[in-house]
């Protein structure tokens, strides 16, 4: 590409004045013998974003969870993509994680039910990206759930609330878990069997995710749990 030898001039502008104009970029690169349409395409790839600030929302104790999956590969050779349930209340940090094989209504149930044994109650709301076996369809505001994980709401009495599309800071709190899983948990760890994952998984939860000194709370979300 005529671009080639230019790209890291075009970085270096955009570093300095990520708003600066595309036409102003090509008077800066006068041996440029190129199109315009190939200069604008480049640069919309790689012009720095403009930062989105987000407003944190803290909780009443026991008002709301987050929940949602994470994907950690093939790890066990199975042919099963291995997935992580993480369960936070929001107020207090208190996470718990269950590990499973698939994400199917069965086992989305189940991790919700050993969930609410961990915590020793149900939040009044949890919330959820729009995974399937949460949420059916949505067209704009009206969302329509899926039936059977609305009867199992209402068994337990709590009320599935749907984020916005694209939304993930909307449940930041679980979203951050994820990650905190993956790099202080999983990785350079080794398990013979899921029930071997899920026995180091509890004990990491009790010893270590749960008793730490929260990043944004300052305190313990064992501590904070006593309120909710």
């Amino acid at each position: 590409s005529q671009l080639d030898p230019f790209k890291e001039k075009i970085a270096s502008l955009l570093k300095e004045y990520p708003t600066l104009s595309c036409v102003r970029i090509r008077e800066e690169i006068p041996d440029y013998r190129g199109g315009m349409t190939i200069l604008k395409d480049y640069v919309r790839t790689i012009r720095p974003g403009k930062q989105e600030a987000y407003l944190r929302i803290e909780t009443e104790p026991g008002e709301e969870g987050q929940i949602d999956w994470g994907l950690f590969g093939d790890y066990f050779g199975c042919g099963r993509i291995l997935s992580c349930f993480s369960f936070v209340l929001s107020c207090s940090r208190m996470m718990t994680l269950v590990w499973t094989l698939s994400q199917k209504m069965e086992d989305l149930l189940r991790s919700h039910q050993k969930s609410f044994h961990f915590f020793g109650g149900v939040m009044r709301k949890a919330l959820y990206d729009n995974m399937k076996t949460v949420v059916l369809a949505r067209f704009g505001k009206e969302i329509r759930f899926h039936p059977r994980f609305m009867a199992f709401a209402g068994t337990y009495l709590f009320e599935p609330v749907a984020c916005n599309p694209g939304r993930g800071n909307e449940k930041g709190k679980v979203e951050r878990s994820i990650g905190y899983i993956r790099r202080n948990f999983f990785e350079g760890r080794t398990f013979k069997d899921l029930a071997d994952l899920q026995a180091q998984s509890d004990r990491w939860r009790d010893q270590v995710a749960n008793v730490r000194l929260h990043g944004t709370t300052r305190e313990r979300p064992v501590d904070r749990f006593e309120k909710e």
